[in-house]
């Protein structure tokens, strides 16, 4: 038995007959391709559908990956997306030791980058503050550039691909293989901080 923390959110729907009585449950993903509506469609049969959103945790896999029957969560429906889950951990933690050996040499390479050469941009980021629903002069949404020395965005990209595949993962140190940028605000604004 592998005892390892999974903690999925995920939507469900139960179908009930006339009678009130449960007939199924069937969990999703949250931002997966079916939605309730979908799910309805597919549930002729039951006059009565509830769905939900929740969060389940699955602790205990058979050494092939399955879900045991023994987990509290168990269920035949939600058993698939936590074997689907466990598997695709499963392989971030085959290729953490590389990823974390090729990300530090990359920082490395960033870090010391003359800074003060030209710089290009390897991300943008728009502010998302409700401040600018009023549009108008001075209500511009802001735009973030980060940058890096234009020598080193080939690493830059390769870095932040490998810290974008360990995203929402506790595996991953993201501390360790944080590296240098320089943000570049466009706004048509002061940001409020005096």
């Amino acid at each position: 038995m592998i005892i390892k923390n999974i903690t999925l959110k995920v939507e469900y729907y139960r179908m009930r007959d006339a009678n009130n009585r449960l007939v199924r449950t069937k969990y999703f993903l949250i931002n997966s391709d079916t939605t309730i509506e979908e799910a309805r469609k597919n549930l002729q049969a039951a006059p009565f559908v509830e769905d939900f959103s929740t969060t389940l945790t699955f602790s205990k896999f058979t050494d092939k990956g399955k879900l045991s029957k023994q987990d509290d969560s168990y269920s035949e429906d939600n058993a698939i997306l936590a074997e689907d889950e466990f598997a695709r951990i499963s392989k971030l933690e085959e290729s953490i030791e590389e990823d974390t050996a090729r990300a530090l040499i990359l920082k490395d390479i960033i870090n010391n980058a003359d800074f003060n050469g030209e710089l290009s941009t390897i991300k943008t980021k728009n502010s998302h503050s409700d401040w600018y629903k009023n549009g108008g002069d001075l209500n511009s949404v802001s735009v973030y550039n980060t940058q890096v020395p234009t020598s080193v965005v080939k690493e830059a990209i390769e870095l932040q691909a490998i810290r974008k595949k360990y995203q929402g993962s506790e595996i991953f140190d993201f501390g360790k293989t944080a590296y240098v940028t320089v943000t570049e605000r466009v706004a048509d604004h002061d940001n409020g901080k005096f």
